[in-house]
């Protein structure tokens, strides 16, 4: 969604995040954003893509913040982004990996591009950039792949995982270049779409330690409506319906006009 950056009357707001704001089973008037450009009367532009970590949504931010010139940026966070900001994590996940190359930032702060698969690189490379037939069959052999749990790995050391912790580090760099990368005066938000230790805590203390604002009970609100048996969720039964994203659109939205 790409509002008028010439807008002078109202606030723009610059949404940002992964396959909840693509949102590819809702109508674009009918997202979180969506949503909240009709509560509150403002601008709205968002970019979502699937599998996108925090380093691509900082791209995109480093593309068109100039342009849009924002009053406000929300960041739309999951608990999978800590797997997917960090290449020996994602290397070793199933659930979180889509086999696709991708940026990654390293403990010196560069950038490195690589596919976070140990068998074919050459071939993948080549199924994702230019045949969808053979990247559907890589698709299918990612699902029937035997191993990773590097999820259920970090739930169960939580915060004495050596590569967890080493994920929270950079993720917190990529959240501070997020904020470093706004303009005076411009208000930044973060809000998560799931629920769990330790990555609940971890993208709260992130948010505390650089004075980045947390908007609280997003995933609780759905959470909670699915359990009175709402039909919050997608036909994945992941991602979040047209119903999820009003219930999601209306917490971010009384969070920001009692805050800005």
């Amino acid at each position: 969604m790409f509002g008028d950056p010439g807008a002078a009357n109202r606030s723009k707001v610059f949404f940002l995040g992964d396959s909840f704001t693509q949102a590819v089973e809702v109508s674009g008037d009918k997202t979180y954003y969506g949503v909240i450009g009709e509560l509150l009367g403002v601008e709205v532009f968002a970019y979502g893509a699937g599998g996108f970590g925090t380093l691509q949504q900082y791209m995109v931010l480093d593309r068109y913040v100039d342009q849009i010139a924002p009053d406000m940026v929300v960041l739309q966070f999951c608990s999978n982004d800590f797997i997917n900001n960090h290449y020996e994590l994602e290397l070793r996940s199933v659930s979180n990996n889509n086999g696709m190359r991708r940026p990654y930032l390293n403990a010196e702060g560069e950038v490195f591009y690589s596919l976070p698969k140990r068998s074919l690189r050459r071939l993948r490379s080549f199924a994702n950039r230019y045949s969808r037939f053979l990247h559907f069959v890589f698709k299918q052999i990612n699902r029937i792949e035997q191993g990773g749990g590097v999820e259920e790995v970090i739930q169960s050391r939580g915060w004495s995982d050596p590569l967890f912790l080493e994920s929270v580090d950079i993720t917190g760099e990529l959240l501070s270049r997020i904020k470093s990368r706004l303009a005076d005066g411009t208000s930044f938000y973060v809000f998560m779409v799931s629920t769990g230790s330790p990555w609940d805590e971890a993208i709260r203390r992130l948010c505390e330690m650089y004075e980045i604002s947390f908007i609280d009970g997003v995933a609780e609100a759905v959470s909670a409506a699915a359990k009175n048996e709402v039909a919050v969720y997608a036909s994945d039964g992941a991602h979040w319906s047209e119903h999820g994203h009003k219930i999601a659109g209306g917490v971010i939205a009384r969070y920001l006009s009692e805050n800005e």
